[in-house]
């Protein structure tokens, strides 16, 4: 049986694992009460995340905030949740938050990220 927090500490973690692979610095602000639990850069582009379960969990006001902060600096604002298709196991996906409703994001993928400099 799992816990709330470990389950959450785990996607925090998949998230995080999932960036770093796609050429991202990611720091993690652990036990944050904070807008993001993750944030992420490299060239020419940074990511705020809050891990979640699904998009929609976020109030829209955190969702807001989130928006708000990520554009002070141009990054994307995002929210990493589990996805389970069938019998394969669970991984990481991405949502880009567009607007402070549940049904306001898009997937978004590392893989559309810029190329890095020189790449």
């Amino acid at each position: 049986m799992t816990s709330k927090y470990s389950d959450g500490y785990r996607l925090e973690c998949a998230a995080r694992n999932e960036l770093r692979e796609n050429g991202y610095e990611v720091i993690r602000s652990a036990g944050s009460k904070g807008a993001a639990d993750l944030i992420g850069f490299k060239p020419r582009e940074s990511v705020f995340c809050q891990a979640k379960k699904s998009a929609g969990q976020m109030s829209p006001r955190d969702r807001e905030r989130l928006i708000w902060l990520a554009s002070m600096i141009g990054g994307t604002p995002l929210a990493a949740r589990w996805e389970k298709t069938g019998n394969a196991a669970r991984h990481v996906v991405f949502d880009e938050l567009t607007g402070p409703g549940p049904k306001d994001h898009v997937i978004w993928s590392p893989d559309w990220a810029l190329p890095e400099v020189g790449a």
